[in-house]
């Protein structure tokens, strides 16, 4: 396994060919510095950028036109020097220079434009990974930097293309050959799949060969749910800057799923204030120490983004922020190293469901729970609470894994549609205590008169379930958490009231329509290892308040190891902690790592 440094940064460099002073004030060794003295101690520096350049003294490709020396080279040299470790940037799928001079290599959409743009728009046009020609290019680049210079690894970016794949001539022709119906979107997605990722065992078999050790990433693809690729992977790196489209609950979500699979991880914020590229732009100290915090919390490394100015200085303000945030970085790393987070809550992700997932992810940042987020072929074993949220249909499968968990003392939250039987309008889970109906006759509708155990702290009101819902009936022994409100009527062009939603009128009696359940399940089986009777809740309708929500977990913030390891997955992914180490529970608020 490549053991993955605490203080990372990302230095683009995407600079133009039109631009001419390329490397004019560059000093490796004041480079180099400049990151020891911000606590810097890996960088992944650039062999070849968007613009197609290459900027190392290349045989293959076009070294920019204005650079006079071997930026790379110098680069390897003054790091390693200082004890710097320096993977190689090589872009893929994006590259001006090869697409605007090779028409034949370009990416294309389904109805036959080009992948991102035409050749008026500004922006970078990709080309056909999958192109033989471009494939020897490709690696021909790569492997004259692994055997050139002694980088540390190499991170591979847009290892991506057009949904669901290219259609260029090439792409076309290898899809006839190998029978896939270019119409079935899911087809030519499993056939883009299986082609990248045997481009992806040719990349990493080169770095393997050449550089025995040495890291391999596959950047813009990684996926929840989409594991089978991980595989090819040294690490794992979560790009997620929160203010350049990411959002704040990107990171949360995707490092809580990737943690999971027996690899170290590292999630990669950016020094500006709003994404790659922004020059002029810094963010201020405050956010850089959440985001960097956050990752330590959540049991990943870190890396800050950055750009090198064309002429090759870096910026002095800039590195005097990321320092002063790496700094305390540094500090709690005793803490953090073979530290195993620790989670009470399993959240399910199916496809399609972001908005609901980022939602579920929210409230359980916000109540400072340990949570995972899982797929169907996880271990669920090691969670006290399963949460389904909103759509997540069962198929068979599925359905018996839920049980036999629920069987072993599992507990259940699910909303929404979640839990309906695969392709049926009926619950998969008889455990549930509901009986589905059908889709809320009004839109919206409220939610009404919660029982004092989901309430909680929430003051009595008639909440607006923004999304309408869906209405089933309360099974015999099930306990109605709350009931559901209903306005004066639907908002049509006849008949309609005030700016938006029209207002509560009526609450629906009580064993008709209730908007909560819940099923105390039986004591578990014998053979199980849980014990006690837990809940399963049912809430019916979407952006549903904060309550029904899971037991409270404990909240230590850092102690030793416990005496009992918990399983992990069923995947051949724990994680193993050497005696003495410290146990960091995944959930930990970042203040919390401030105060360690």
């Amino acid at each position: 396994m490549v053991n993955l440094p605490f203080r990372q940064i990302h230095l683009d460099f995407h600079t133009s060919p039109d631009i001419h002073d390329v490397g004019a004030d560059f000093d490796a060794d004041e480079f180099a510095e400049t990151l020891r003295e911000a606590s810097v101690n890996s960088v992944t520096a650039f062999a070849r950028c968007h613009h197609g350049m290459c900027y190392y003294d290349t045989k293959v490709g076009p070294k920019h036109p204005a650079l006079k020396v071997d930026l790379l080279g110098k680069m390897v040299k003054a790091c390693h020097k200082r004890g710097i470790r320096i993977p190689a940037y090589i872009t893929v799928s994006w590259d001006e220079h090869s697409a605007r001079n090779h028409p034949e290599w370009q990416c294309r959409n389904r109805d036959g434009s080009m992948w991102l743009g035409g050749p008026l728009v500004a922006t970078w046009h990709g080309v056909c990974m999958l192109n033989d020609e471009y494939q020897n290019y490709l690696t021909a680049i790569t492997e004259e930097v692994l055997r050139k210079y002694e980088v540390d690894g190499l991170f591979m970016d847009i290892w991506m293309g057009p949904w669901p794949a290219c259609f260029c001539w090439s792409c076309l022709g290898k899809m006839q050959q190998a029978g896939v119906d270019v119409k079935d979107d899911a087809a030519c997605l499993r056939w883009y799949d299986d082609m990248r990722e045997e481009l992806m065992v040719r990349i990493r078999r080169l770095a393997d060969r050449i550089r025995p050790g040495s890291s391999v990433f596959f950047n813009s693809c990684i996926r929840t749910g989409k594991s089978d690729w991980l595989k090819h992977f040294t690490h794992i790196e979560i790009e997620s800057l929160p203010t350049g489209g990411w959002g704040y609950g990107h990171y949360p979500l995707y490092q809580r799923y990737f943690r999971n699979f027996g690899k170290q991880t590292m999630g990669m914020t950016a020094r500006f204030h709003r994404t790659w590229g922004d020059f002029g732009g810094m963010k201020n100290r405050a956010a850089l120490e959440f985001e960097c915090f956050s990752m330590l919390a959540s049991g990943a490394r870190c890396s800050v983004g950055d750009q090198l100015h064309p002429r090759g200085r870096l910026d002095p303000a800039v590195y005097k922020l990321i320092g002063s945030v790496y700094e305390q970085v540094a500090q709690k790393e005793p803490w953090c190293v073979r530290a195993e987070h620790v989670a009470d809550v399993a959240l399910l992700d199916v496809d399609g469901l972001a908005e609901s997932e980022r939602g579920a992810v929210r409230l359980l940042l916000e109540e400072h729970e340990l949570f995972d987020v899982v797929d169907p072929d996880s271990d669920l074993r090691p969670y006290k609470v399963l949460i389904l949220p909103d759509a997540v249909r069962l198929s068979k499968p599925l359905a018996a894994k839920v049980r036999h968990y629920l069987a072993g003392g599992g507990a259940l939250i699910a909303s929404a549609q979640s839990g309906l039987a695969e392709g049926k309008d009926e619950f998969a889970l008889k455990e549930m205590g509901v009986r589905y109906l059908r889709p809320a006759d009004y839109d919206p509708n409220f939610l009404c008169r919660l029982a004092p155990e989901m309430a909680g702290s929430l003051p009595k009101f008639n909440y607006m379930m923004y999304r309408g819902g869906h209405y089933v009936k309360a099974a015999r022994g099930a306990k109605v958490l709350a009931r559901i409100g209903l306005p004066y009527f639907n908002r049509t062009w006849a008949h309609y009231c005030s700016h938006g939603p029209t207002p509560f009128a009526r609450v629906t009696g009580p064993a008709r329509l209730p908007a909560a359940c819940r099923q105390c399940a039986r004591a578990p089986a014998a053979g199980h290892d849980r014990q006690g009777q837990p809940p399963q809740h049912r809430a019916h309708g979407h952006d549903a308040p904060e309550r029904p929500r899971p037991p409270r977990a404990a909240r230590a913030q850092l102690r030793g190891r416990a005496p009992h390891p918990r399983p992990r997955r069923d995947r051949g992914s724990a994680t193993h902690r050497e005696p003495g180490a410290v146990r960091a529970h995944g959930n930990q608020a970042a203040q919390g790592l401030h105060r360690a």
